[in-house]
């Protein structure tokens, strides 16, 4: 009888090129990890092209087989022209790592590359993983992104959100994955646990949350953990813990009854775990950045703090439904696999 052949990926060398990585936190720093983690269990070469975002970091090392190189900016420099000059000739030191990978994969900072473009064009991909903070979106935020578009061989866009505020269409949406450790979703008791996972920025409509906060506090009995760090800090400090950035989420994840987030990693990990997310935005662009999520189904999102309270009290009191959107959203974030993302780099860079 025939058999049916096996197809193997033809092992490259991959350099992915990130504002920054590991061991700093962020979403784009995880997704090129995690990413990069899974390329290499395919039989690929990875290294990173990143700054030295800690002075006590070296100029190159190796993290989980990964060979990371930092270009060192010194400072912070006045002149946006004199940043460009410095971070252009700290890449050119580095143009033989540029010319030794098969395939370079930018993640937002396609200008990094501008003066070198002739070398390596032919091999560049992009990825473009959000907004700058702006609402409306400037103009030359647009012109800038359909330009790196445009210099690109195929570009991803992390949230199907972003071509409906910039003038680029990607070849690829995506949202990131999750580690799927299996943990067991947890039951609901009478104090009620809620975790809220993001910076304690004005961009994370922080405002909002704490007036949420505020609210079910008058009404029930609340514990409320605050992971990240920011402008907000000592506000948030008013209604719950404060615990600063930290490099494992799963552990306080683990812990909420419901978890308040507006960015697709954390939103994965904890629907992965099979909690009810619930999300607030006060503008357009943070509104169609959470409905466009396929995860959506499952979550509680409003732009208003009195109607996102009454949802939460009737959901927390039909624990039917909580059950059931608990379930469903467990079962589609579990199949987000990093392996699965990993595979649609492939696909695009036509090595599947």
């Amino acid at each position: 009888m025939p058999t049916t052949a096996v197809i193997k990926t033809k092992p490259v060398k991959i350099l992915q090129i990130t504002p920054f990585y590991e061991p700093r936190l962020g979403g784009v720093e995880t997704h090129v990890n995690q990413v990069s983690k899974e390329l290499i269990k395919q039989g690929h070469q990875v290294s990173v092209l990143t700054q030295l975002h800690d002075s006590s970091l070296p100029a190159q090392e190796t993290i989980n087989r990964v060979e990371v190189n930092r270009i060192d900016l010194g400072k912070n420099y006045d002149l946006k022209l004199i940043e460009k000059l410095t971070v252009w000739q700290q890449v050119a030191k580095h143009s033989q790592l540029l010319l030794k990978a098969d395939i370079i994969h930018v993640h937002d900072v396609y200008w990094w590359l501008l003066p070198l473009l002739p070398l390596f064009w032919s091999k560049i991909y992009l990825t473009f993983h959000g907004w700058e903070g702006q609402f409306p979106v400037p103009f030359k935020n647009k012109l800038a992104r359909w330009c790196w578009s445009k210099l690109a061989l195929k570009t991803i866009h992390v949230g199907d959100y972003i071509q409906e505020f910039y003038w680029d269409k990607p070849d690829l949406v995506i949202y990131g994955g999750v580690i799927n450790d299996q943990l067991k979703a947890k039951k609901i008791g009478k104090k009620i646990h809620i975790v809220f996972v993001g910076r304690l920025e004005a961009e994370n409509d922080l405002e909002k949350y704490l007036t949420l906060a505020k609210k079910l506090k008058s009404i029930l009995d609340i514990k409320i953990t605050w992971v990240g760090d920011g402008f907000y800090r000592e506000e948030c400090e008013r209604y719950g813990q404060v615990t600063g950035m930290v490099t494992d989420l799963t552990k306080y994840i683990s812990k909420a009854d419901l978890v308040w987030s507006a960015s697709y990693l954390s939103i994965l990990e904890a629907q992965a775990q099979g909690k009810i997310v619930c999300a607030l935005y006060s503008q357009q662009l943070k509104e169609r950045y959470l409905k466009s999520y396929p995860g959506s189904t499952y979550m509680l999102v409003s732009t208003s703090e009195e109607q996102l309270k009454k949802q939460i009290l009737e959901l927390l009191d039909n624990t039917l439904v909580l059950d059931k959107y608990s379930r469903q959203a467990r079962l589609w974030a579990q199949q987000q696999t990093w392996k699965k993302i990993a595979d649609q780099y492939q696909q695009l860079w036509e090595l599947k």
